[in-house]
């Protein structure tokens, strides 16, 4: 007779390790100058990844003006990651904002881009005006933006029309337009208070003209 020798037996457990890939990332945003923005990300990852945010190739940090918050659902296998500017300036803008996630297996890359508007501001006024009846007036203007801005010109609050009498020019060069409110032959009736607003995606300026006409 022969007698068996009982086999060992072992248990074990393979972890499968699986490389970042983002379940959402940024896209570009606009925003104005001054103002704070945000973006966020979800990576999936095994074991989870570590997320790093890039502008021009160089992590951002605290003196970047940038705030960086971190989740973790171990559940999940997954990254929650969230990157703020709490008050953007036009140095933050570019196309080459990253986030990277890595982990032992793999690493994974997001490219998008940040905009920054200016709010329109107005490099040339013109002070109160004082004409005699039947002469002319020119009332130039100057603003910049980003973008540029488009001006409209207002006759006692009310938006002047094409057919009002008053002529009315506008050039764009870069970031700067130039406008020109003009009248050959000066009324009683023109009298007014003459505004002009700058206005772009970003804001809004303004400034008034006051004419008074002499008999």
């Amino acid at each position: 007779a022969t007698n068996d020798a009982g086999a060992a037996k072992h248990e074990f457990q393979i972890e499968v390790h699986e490389p970042p890939v983002f379940v959402t990332a940024p896209s570009e945003k606009d925003i104005a100058e001054g103002e704070k923005v945000s973006f966020s990300c979800r990576v999936h990852g095994k074991p989870l990844p570590e997320v790093n945010w890039l502008r021009d190739g160089r992590p951002l940090t605290e003196a970047d003006g940038a705030s960086i918050e971190r989740k973790q659902k171990a559940d999940k296998h997954e990254v929650e990651s969230k990157l703020t500017l709490d008050k953007v300036i036009l140095n933050d803008e570019s196309e080459q904002y990253t986030i990277e996630a890595e982990n032992a297996v793999g690493q994974a890359s997001h490219q998008f881009g940040l905009v920054v508007n200016q709010v329109p501001v107005f490099t040339l006024v013109h002070e109160a005006i004082e004409v005699k009846e039947h002469e002319a007036f020119e009332v130039p203007v100057k603003a910049e933006g980003k973008p540029c801005p488009q001006l409209a010109w207002y006759k006692d609050g009310k938006l002047i029309q094409e057919n009002s009498g008053l002529a009315i020019t506008q050039s764009q060069a870069g970031q700067e337009v130039s406008g020109i409110l003009a009248l050959s032959d000066v009324q009683m009736e023109d009298e007014a208070k003459y505004s002009v607003k700058a206005k772009n995606k970003a804001g809004t300026a303004k400034t008034e003209i006051p004419l008074t006409v002499l008999a």
